[in-house]
């Protein structure tokens, strides 16, 4: 999901440069990085429906800031943000997640 997540944004600048900011090819863009980050965002709430929020001890780091960079890039209209925020503030507690994320998603 990650690199999903990241594909359609690292073209960004390059389109931006290339089109125009308000073209578009930015417009075709920024629909194909809005439906991908839908299907992250499903894909992401089974996971943590099914097993719970990604331990550091389970995932590493780098699965941690994966698993956190789809629920950033969640669609706004979704509760999913909301919804982990407690779950995500419990593993910081716990030592199994950095207490900065939880300051982004609360930001």
């Amino acid at each position: 999901m990650k690199i999903n997540g990241q594909e359609f944004r690292l073209k960004i600048d390059s389109v931006r440069t290339n089109n125009g900011n308000n073209s578009d090819e930015m417009n075709k863009l920024w629909i194909e990085i809005h439906r991908n980050d839908s299907i992250n965002t499903k894909g992401l709430r089974n996971i943590i429906t099914q097993f719970g929020w990604p331990a550091k001890s389970l995932m590493g780091t780098a699965g941690l800031r994966a698993a956190f960079l789809n629920l950033q890039h969640s669609d706004l209209d979704s509760t999913i943000q909301e919804e982990f925020l407690p779950i995500i503030t419990q593993a910081a507690k716990n030592s199994e997640y950095g207490w900065q994320f939880v300051a982004y998603l609360t930001d």
